[in-house]
């Protein structure tokens, strides 16, 4: 049996093989050269009749193919004891290189694959978290100084309820409000939603409020929509009421002039809604002047606010002052000190979704990262010296994340 037969029995026959063809090749070159290039090369397989030999990537396997390649299948044909054939094989390092290239991008994208899999599964723990949160509003407290105020005065704002139900007939919202014994009780709009072809329940609970406190209702885009059928920007209001638009200031009394059926039930039930205008009331020691603002879009709000906003603010200067605008965006446009000494907002819905050290991630007329760009989102802020807070809303229809629905609780007092 010949060498060459024997070598299918593993890699001992090969080394076998290799070191007599090294031996009997040493005979026919210098010991130099094959001290140059042994290190470099190596037997891999000897397989029907042909032997593959491996030259690394630091040598050219054609150069010695050309000078010793006779010699070497005469020493390797000898070793074999029968012909053989020569493959020669070189190293690329660019193969090696592709081989640890596919590696790396292999791990890179398990890794993240890894990272996006967690990220959605928090972001999934979070959406849970948040709808098993949403199914019960939250209570956020506020206290506010003034001089004007002896004792304790507690106001209670809802705000963006979109004609949602806390309990059968709003009993959950409604047994907590009354739990907290408010002075005063503010609904900042959109308490209805006008894709709602009935709001019997809103007008309950605007019922049962007013045997809590009194009720005081200013309008948001959602009843001025179900009231009016146009927005309250300065444009509508021009083209509605034929004014002229060369007037810097217009009367109130073109509003007084609509019909509408939701503010005649409103009032019927005991709620005060305010257009513009100013209402006057006595709660325990102080004197509170509350100002409803119906045109909260700032491109009609000094036309048609200007004169009896300034009333109220100038008259009267030792009652407190209560300004209630269902937008905020006035505010983020007018740089402005003499506002009143509270004022109470909502309409934002918090941002929608409520980010970690960002805030709100979206506001329908601002686009998004709303709170980024210094605008009213959620929460207190101070505007000419006094506080301005802006609710998240009751609602808990539709998407709310980290966001839970708000009812906002304002102390009033010396201190």
């Amino acid at each position: 049996m010949s060498r060459m037969e024997k070598t299918s029995t593993g890699s001992a026959i090969i080394n076998a093989v290799w070191e007599v063809t090294v031996e009997r090749l040493a005979e026919k070159i210098s010991e130099k050269d094959l001290r140059f290039w042994l290190p470099h090369m190596r037997l891999l397989s000897i397989k029907e009749q042909t032997a593959k030999i491996v030259f690394s990537e630091d040598v050219d396997a054609n150069t010695f193919k050309n000078t010793y390649g006779s010699l070497l299948l005469e020493a390797l044909s000898w070793a074999c004891e029968e012909n053989v054939q020569i493959e020669y094989i070189q190293d690329r390092p660019n193969d090696v290189n592709q081989k640890k290239n596919t590696k790396t991008k292999k791990n890179v994208w398990v890794l993240l694959v890894g990272i996006v899999l967690i990220l959605l599964a928090g972001l999934l723990t979070v959406i849970f978290l948040s709808l098993a949160q949403n199914v019960m509003f939250k209570e956020t407290f506020y206290q506010i100084g003034s001089t004007k105020v002896d004792g304790n005065l507690r106001v209670i704002q809802l705000s963006d309820l979109h004609d949602v139900s806390y309990g059968n007939n709003n009993e959950k919202l409604l047994s907590r409000i009354e739990e907290l014994q408010p002075d005063l009780i503010i609904l900042s709009g959109d308490i209805i939603d006008q894709d709602n072809n009935s709001h019997e329940g809103t007008f309950a609970l605007c019922s049962s409020l007013t045997s809590l406190a009194p009720v005081y209702y200013i309008y948001g885009n959602n009843e001025v929509e179900q009231a009016f059928g146009f927005d309250m920007t300065l444009n509508s209001l021009q083209e509605r009421f034929q004014l002229s638009k060369e007037e810097n200031l217009y009367d109130n009394a073109c509003f007084q002039s609509l019909d509408d059926p939701l503010k005649d039930r409103l009032e019927e039930l005991g709620v005060d809604v305010l257009w513009n205008e100013t209402a006057t009331v006595k709660l325990q020691e102080a004197t509170v002047d509350i100002y409803g603002v119906l045109t909260s879009n700032p491109s009609a709000f000094w036309p048609f606010s200007g004169i009896p906003y300034s009333t109220f603010m100038e008259e009267n200067t030792d009652h407190f002052k209560l300004m209630v605008s269902h937008e905020p965006y006035v505010f983020n446009t007018f740089s402005y000190e003499y506002w009143a000494d509270l004022v109470l907002c909502g309409h934002t819905h918090g941002g929608i979704v409520r980010l970690p050290y960002v805030g709100g991630l979206y506001d329908q007329s601002i686009g998004f990262f709303p709170e980024a760009q210094g605008n009213y989102v959620a929460g207190e802020y101070s505007i000419g010296g006094h506080p301005l807070i802006v609710s998240t809303g009751l609602t808990n229809e539709g998407i709310r994340i980290n966001n839970q629905p708000e009812l906002v609780i304002v102390d009033i007092n010396q201190y």
